[in-house]
């Protein structure tokens, strides 16, 4: 049976076609999901990163640099020479050639018993001989002017004879050349062929007389006083430091040098004389004159090259006045030689890897730091010597590592030596690096 619908719910309907939200079901409710592994996950992984970046670079840092606690050592010292110098004649002595790594200035001068002028006896032929070669100069390969001695140069022979002067032969008419006249003038030291040669030159005696006065003005021997040509009176004087530097002209003069340097001659026609000069060839004498007034005055003005520690040769100037005998001069010239001579000291600068300071790090190694090698230096007495430590901290950590040089300054200049670690530091381990990032380089 049909029910008839109500007016009321027909115009409901017509009214819903028209509602656009009339057939809208509800939403459903949402479901709130929870976030929260996502979150730690993030956490997890931002800190992972950054502590993986922390140890990388913990890690590989550099590290900061060591600390150096060094100073230089003292530098060696040695004793001050004494020249073994006359104990009661007077002497003076001059060495030169020493190179400026020995000695300041190359040279060393010593002197004992005053500087008053002293007979000279003999030397004084030096200065007849100088004199005769400045008014008849001859070359080093040439025997000069031939020279006849007559009676009256024999006559000489008898006359220095009572003297007690050392004599030649001289026969009437003899022939000679003047440099063999002046060898046994002064190979010998015969007085009577310096009588002859002196009057041959300048005409007398006091011809000579005038031509050495002059020939010692020219040469600033002004303490030299020459008042006969073979030195037989005391009156010839001079002062050791004029006698140093007629050595000095003697020793450069090279027709003298070459006689007063030779042990023996042979006079064609009369006999082989020796020299008076028994220290020729010993200890490095070269020359140059003896001089003898008798006992208490036995002189000796010498020259003599000296080999010294590693191959330095010396000249060496010297002269002795007033010996008490003529062994007693020759051993004091020995005892000066040799005193000379071992005045050279080789001497190590420092010891064998000698330690002079330590290297530190932060983290707790260290290691000494020691001089490579073991540099030495040849030293003269008591030659100053000053050192100087030159470093920084090193670098590298590995022994052998350059940490700087050890400067040692001699009077010619500076010699040096390597200063370096004398083992491994080893590095710090990854704890400590990852403990202790303010300690790093780069922080």
């Amino acid at each position: 049976m049909t029910v008839p619908r109500d007016q009321s719910d027909a115009l409901t309907e017509i009214s819903a076609l028209f509602d656009p939200e009339a057939d809208a079901a509800p939403p459903p409710a949402r479901t709130r999901r929870w976030r929260g592994p996502a979150v730690v996950l993030t956490v997890f992984a931002l800190l992972a990163t950054a502590v993986g970046g922390y140890v990388v670079w913990a890690l590989s840092a550099p590290l900061p640099a060591a600390t150096l606690f060094a100073s230089a050592p003292e530098p060696p010292t040695t004793e001050p020479v004494t020249l073994a110098m006359p104990t009661r004649a007077a002497a003076a002595v001059v060495v030169t050639g020493f190179d400026e790594s020995v000695q300041t200035g190359g040279t060393m001068s010593a002197a004992v018993g005053g500087s008053e002028p002293r007979p000279i006896a003999s030397i004084a032929k030096l200065v007849t001989a100088l004199t005769i070669l400045d008014a008849y100069p001859i070359a080093p390969n040439e025997a000069g002017p031939t020279i006849t001695f007559g009676k009256a140069a024999h006559d000489l022979y008898d006359d220095y004879y009572v003297r007690g002067a050392t004599i030649v032969p001289m026969p009437t008419g003899i022939t000679m050349s003047l440099r063999d006249a002046l060898s046994v003038m002064l190979i010998p030291s015969a007085s009577n062929y310096a009588d002859a040669l002196a009057t041959w030159a300048f005409g007398s005696t006091s011809g000579y007389l005038g031509a050495a006065r002059d020939w010692l003005s020219e040469q600033g021997l002004d303490d030299t006083v020459i008042v006969d040509p073979t030195g037989i009176s005391p009156a010839n004087t001079a002062t050791p430091e004029d006698l140093l530097a007629l050595a000095r002209i003697a020793s450069g003069n090279p027709v003298v040098a070459e006689i007063a340097s030779t042990t023996s001659f042979d006079i064609r026609g009369i006999d082989r004389v020796q020299s008076t000069n028994a220290l020729l060839g010993v200890d490095g004498v070269t020359g140059l004159k003896t001089g003898n007034l008798g006992m208490e005055q036995f002189n000796l003005l010498f020259t003599a090259q000296i080999d010294a520690p590693g191959g330095q040769r010396l000249d060496v100037v010297g002269v002795i006045l007033g010996g008490s005998t003529r062994a007693s001069v020759d051993g004091n010239v020995r005892g000066m030689l040799a005193s000379i001579r071992d005045g050279f000291r080789q001497i190590a600068l420092t010891e064998p890897r000698q330690r002079v300071g330590t290297v530190e790090t932060v983290w707790g190694e260290s290691s000494a730091v020691v001089v490579a090698g073991s540099p030495a230096v040849r030293v003269w007495s008591d030659a100053p010597i000053d050192v100087e430590l030159r470093a920084t901290a090193p670098v590298h950590q590995t022994a052998g590592t350059g940490v700087g040089e050890l400067v040692w300054t001699t009077p010619s200049g500076a010699q040096s030596a390597r200063v370096v670690l004398a083992e491994d530091i080893p590095e710090p381990s990854a704890w400590w690096r990852l403990t202790h990032p303010g300690d790093l380089a780069d922080w």
